[in-house]
């Protein structure tokens, strides 16, 4: 907590002398010397070994803003996933900092290894509204002037991007049909992993009322199971289970039916039904939406119903858009959810390979999620156990 504390004290203070001084020296040219440049997709990854502790910088392109103010921007962005790993906590105030329309948050986060760093995300605007995020990441001996030239050379980089008159630089475009992609590596299934499988079981039903229900498991090699599908495949096995024990157990097969064991039950039960999900291609593509009814006010029977719904729509090009939206099913048709003018923390690339998906934002944020077809012919799948419904055939 104590390096928590100096670290956003040390950063407050550097912003408000160290870059102004130095600011108008470093508007001509990148500040970079030293640093490692590299490209992930349309960010801009810049990092640099101080002995043996390495620092890390993300610089988004130039996004739509959606007319939000850079303050609201980082408010509502400030939780997102930072070079996949998980953000665990945050200092909850978003501060401005004396470099004209430049604000930051502090972020403590935690990688796939259960290794700790802080994160010190900065956003900034141009004159026509477009907004840039710059994230500076790394141990936390960064932050707490242990390293004491590390912090400043990547402020002056912040600031440098932030700064950088560069209207030439369009936003990314919301076309989904004629964005050129970079390569996105394939992400992968966890440790052990043997498949996905639904299963129908007794619960909660999505009107709130006590019946059969369904939902997808993750099945192990060594005998358990977990319906924790985001932990697992963003974090890990091991982080699942020490911060949701008690959302697995152990599985096997009897009589070719699926039997599950909870952690506070001492006997397997017999599931009402199972299947197993069927996974993606290697660089599988979609083509179409997909939706999940969280409302069925005002659904009606008949040609067309009408609800309230999460979607996801694919592309063959590999973008893809993320919404909670209305949306309407006509008879043989699919869900329908809106496209166009989507911010960008809720579109981007996506890569399938198998029961992993890699998403990429263009906001940055990177995300692997369970992925998998509940059904043989492919209209309906699974984004961590989470089902949605569509028609369109994948490709």
């Amino acid at each position: 907590m104590a390096v928590w504390k100096n670290g956003l004290a040390l950063f407050a203070i550097l912003f408000a002398g160290l870059i102004l001084q130095h600011g108008a020296a470093i508007a001509d040219s990148p500040p970079t010397d030293g640093w490692a440049t590299n490209r992930d997709g349309k960010m801009l990854v810049l990092s640099r070994l101080y002995g043996d502790l390495e620092l890390g910088i993300r610089v988004s392109p130039w996004l739509d803003s959606g007319n939000d103010s850079v303050e609201l921007w980082l408010t509502t962005h400030k939780s997102q996933r930072s070079n996949g790993v998980k953000v665990v906590s945050q200092n909850h105030t978003v501060k401005k900092s004396r470099i004209p329309h430049v604000y930051y948050v502090l972020r403590q986060l935690r990688d796939k290894g259960s290794q700790s760093r802080l994160s010190l995300l900065g956003a900034c605007s141009r004159e026509d509204g477009m907004i840039r995020t710059v994230d500076i990441f790394g141990a936390e001996p960064f932050f707490n002037n242990t390293i004491p030239d590390a912090l400043p050379d990547s402020l002056k980089i912040m600031a440098y991007y932030c700064t950088l008159d560069d209207a030439s630089q369009p936003a990314l475009a919301t076309d989904q049909t004629d964005i050129p992609l970079d390569p996105i590596a394939p992400a992968t299934a966890p440790a052990n992993f043997k498949e996905l499988r639904g299963y129908i079981y007794y619960g909660l039903q999505a009107g709130g009322m006590f019946g059969p229900t369904n939902g997808v498991i993750a099945l192990f090699n060594d005998g358990t199971y977990s319906d924790d599908l985001a932990t697992i495949f963003e974090t890990g096995v091991d982080a699942s289970r020490r911060e949701n024990p008690k959302r697995g157990g152990d599985w096997r097969i009897s009589g070719g039916e699926l039997e599950l064991k909870e952690p506070d039950e001492n006997s397997f039960e017999t599931t009402l039904g199972d299947w197993v999900v069927v996974a993606g291609e290697p660089e599988q593509r979609l083509a179409g939406c997909f939706g999940k009814l969280t409302s069925n006010d005002g659904m009606g029977i008949g040609t067309v119903m009408v609800g309230s719904a999460s979607s996801w729509c694919f592309y063959p090009n590999g973008r893809f858009t993320h919404e909670s939206t209305g949306f309407a099913i006509a008879s043989g048709g699919g869900v329908r959810g809106a496209v166009a003018s989507t911010p960008p923390e809720k579109r981007g690339r996506y890569h399938i390979s198998g029961y992993a998906m890699h998403l990429i934002y263009d906001d940055g944020s990177d995300v692997v999620a369970a992925f998998g077809f509940l059904n043989d012919d492919r209209t309906h799948i699974a984004i961590n156990g989470r089902r949605f419904m569509g028609s369109d055939k994948a490709d």
